[in-house]
């Protein structure tokens, strides 16, 4: 698990540098920056880094050593030098990649899987990442055509971000990265703020920063001649598409807020109202800048289509894999365990797991009464009965208690009367909430930790 960082110069700024500083100057402000913005990601690589510069890119990379820890180190080039990848992440089929290309001709020189990656990018192009099965991304730099190609896994297990705002284009595993860099204009994107309210996180490309983006779950970005193209490369195993009739091909390339499937009626009240923390009209009374540009059902009959062979459940579960998944658990997951230097594994989320996953029945794998049936049957023999039908329990910390008692209150009385929480809220209403709950009238404490954690 690693961390990875680059920008590129494009062609109309790069003449106008070179008007003013020498090749070798320019490369070494490049350096500069980038090391600035590498130090900002050293929790998801302690183990070393590495760059590289030229004159119309750089790349960084921070390490965490997994495989091959004396060879894998990045960025790494292929044999002539004209391929150069850096990788975040973990290629789990990468053995028999790696014979395939060996049967082809291709020479090895290390046992990592970020060689794999520079030999199937010469072997299949952009192809590659449809072969893939693991957590990843990645960034190859092709020196001759001057052609920048990325890919994300199909969960979105392992993050990438990009800015892209005129002649300026950065990458990286983190957005925290792009602060250092001085092209990078940082601006509040308050649109996001009003999702952000919905689901408790920020769901779909966009971030809260402007042109700040989340390459989605299976798609590629490729940068050439100035030209941004991002493509849908697979994100639903062609088993998952033939079990799913038509809605696997209807399914956005995630170009916009596709998650508010699960807000969409008649489905079902009780799935899709405990999803939404404020509602519109709470949302209307709360921000000074309400605009209500993203209405639910408008974005839901725009952006997805389900067949009518489709199941409820099956829906559901969908919609959590491309909207909530992507954008709430495997963020936290990731953010925790880089946070802390450690690799995190999430065995489920392998593409062949969810070809056999989709292929299940809905009554084995969700009922009424009880979750993960064929999991638990499977189980029984193992663990017992006791053990295998044991309920869900999940990790509480006791917010909701915290925010009655007068030193944790306090503090986020202290954030709900700022300049920070003046400018996007009407903080009577903000105070309103604090002093319901305080008094048990009502429970608002997500509402409340949901608006402190943004202006923390």
């Amino acid at each position: 698990m690693c961390g990875i960082i680059g920008f590129i110069i494009k062609e109309e700024k790069r003449d106008l540098v070179e008007k003013v500083m020498n090749r070798d100057n320019r490369e070494k402000e490049a350096e500069f920056v980038l090391r600035t913005m590498m130090n900002q990601i050293i929790h998801r690589g302690p183990d070393g880094s590495g760059i590289y510069v030229d004159s119309h890119i750089t790349l960084g990379h921070r390490r965490l050593s997994i495989i091959d820890i004396e060879g894998g180190r990045q960025p790494m080039e292929n044999e002539d030098g004209r391929l150069i990848c850096i990788f975040n992440g973990e290629i789990y089929n990468y053995a028999k990649l790696k014979e395939l290309l060996v049967e082809k001709g291709h020479v090895f020189a290390t046992k990592s899987d970020t060689e794999v990656l520079l030999h199937g990018y010469e072997e299949w192009g952009e192809a590659l990442s449809e072969k893939l099965r693991g957590m990843f991304a990645f960034a190859i730099w092709d020196r001759q055509e001057k052609k920048l190609f990325c890919a994300r896994d199909y969960f979105g297990i392992k993050p990438f971000y990009y800015y892209h705002r005129d002649d300026v284009f950065l990458f990286g595993s983190e957005i925290k990265c792009f602060l250092p860099h001085p092209d990078f204009k940082k601006e509040l994107n308050k649109e996001q703020l009003e999702l952000y309210l919905s689901f408790q996180y920020s769901p779909g490309e966009n971030t809260f920063f402007k042109n700040v983006y989340k390459l989605a779950p299976g798609h590629s970005l490729s940068l050439e001649e100035g030209r941004l193209e991002i493509k849908w490369y697979d994100s639903i195993p062609k088993a998952i598409r033939c079990s799913l009739g038509g809605v696997a091909k209807l399914f956005p390339p995630m170009s916009g807020i596709n998650f508010l499937v699960r807000h969409s009626k008649p489905l079902k009240e009780r799935y899709i109202g405990n999803t939404c923390l404020f509602s519109e009209r709470q949302k209307r009374r709360l921000l000074k800048d309400y605009s209500g540009n993203v209405l639910p059902m408008d974005l839901i009959k725009e952006k997805i289509r389900f067949t009518e062979e489709i199941d409820d459940v099956t829906r559901m579960q969908l919609t959590d894999i491309y909207m909530w998944l992507t954008g709430d658990i495997l963020l936290k997951a990731d953010k925790m365990s880089m946070a802390n230097s450690l690799e995190l594994r999430v065995p489920f989320l392998d593409k062949e797991v969810f070809s056999v996953a989709g292929k299940i029945p809905t009554n084995y794998r969700v009922n009424a009464k009880q979750t993960k049936i064929l999991l638990r049957e499977a189980a029984k023999s193992e663990v017992g009965n006791i053990t295998s039908e044991r309920r869900k329990k999940g990790f509480p910390v006791p917010v909701r208690e915290w925010l009655r008692q007068e030193p944790y209150r306090n503090d986020v009385k202290k954030y709900f009367a700022s300049d920070a929480a003046k400018e996007f809220f009407y903080t009577e209403y903000l105070m309103k909430m604090l002093e319901e709950h305080k008094t048990g009238k009502h429970d608002w404490w997500r509402e409340i930790w949901c608006i402190y954690m943004f202006l923390i």
